[in-house]
This record gives structure tokens, C-alpha cells and sequence, in this order.
């Protein structure tokens, strides 16, 4: 977050953030951080046509004030694993949801997307969602 951070601050000329490929996240809290920042900033997010954003890269993608993407982009999630279970095994009001779900809220208005990620594939495997998901939980504002 600190690396992102001082890039944003060092070009304040930057009004969207361009995914292209990302894999996802060794650090899920370090990603609702860079998000929260990309948020407050009221910057953009945009993916490409060939853009693939993955995993955490979709929780940094939530972040934009504006969220748009090109035909032939990909969206993939999943669930997350802390080593004793997968997060779909937690009951709902477990406190390792907790994050999740007020991340998951604050860019949405609702923590549904977050809900249907655990549900969508178990956390070694990838759910690329289709543009009826897309739209059903307000990915993109246009």
C-alpha cells in the first residue's frame, strides 16, 4: 500500500487505475487498504478488452468511482482459505467475514458480491463470471 500510495502521489494527474493482468493478492488486507486509498482519491478503474483481473485484483477493481470495462475483459473470483477451512465453512456472522463484508459494502452498497464469491469456486480453483453476474451485483457504474 505504502509503494501505490507514493506512485498516486507522485502522478496526481492519474484520474484511472488500468487493470490489465493480475493474478490476484498474496496480502488481502493490504488490498482493501490500496482500495480504501484508490476510493477516497475518487479515482477510475477500467479493464481492457484483454484485461484478466483475478481474486484480490477484483477487490481492488470494486474500488473506482466509476467501474468500466471493454467486451472480452475477464472477472474472475473465488473463495479464500485460511488454512483451516475455506471461507464458504465460516457461518456468516464469523468474524473472519468481518473485513470481507465492510470492504464488500462500502464499494458496493451491499455485501451480496461478496457472498456469491465464496459460492462461486473453492479457493484453488476460478469462477469467471458472466455479464448477467457482472451486472447482477453492480460491478460496473456504466
Amino acid at each position: 500500500p505504502a509503494n501505490f500510495e507514493q506512485v498516486l502521489n507522485e502522478n496526481p494527474q492519474v484520474t484511472t487505475i488500468v487493470q490489465t493482468v493480475m493474478q490476484g493478492s498474496l496480502d488481502d488486507q493490504a488490498v482493501l487498504r490500496m482500495g480504501y486509498l484508490l476510493r477516497a482519491r475518487g479515482l477510475n478503474t477500467h479493464l481492457r478488452a484483454r484485461s484478466e483481473i483475478y481474486s484480490g485484483a477484483v477487490d481492488l477493481f470494486l474500488a473506482g468511482r466509476q467501474r468500466t470495462m471493454e467486451p472480452g475483459a475477464v472477472i474472475g473470483v473465488h473463495s479464500w482459505a485460511d488454512g483451516f477451512g475455506e471461507g464458504a465453512d465460516y457461518p456468516r456472522d464469523a468474524r473472519e467475514h468481518r473485513s470481507n463484508v465492510a470492504y464488500t459494502r462500502d464499494m458496493l452498497g451491499s455485501a451480496a458480491f461478496y457472498w456469491f464469491t465464496l459460492q462461486a469456486a473453492p479457493s484453488d480453483g476460478i469462477h469467471e463470471m458472466t455479464r448477467a453476474e457482472i451486472a447482477r451485483f453492480g460491478l460496473l457504474t456504466r
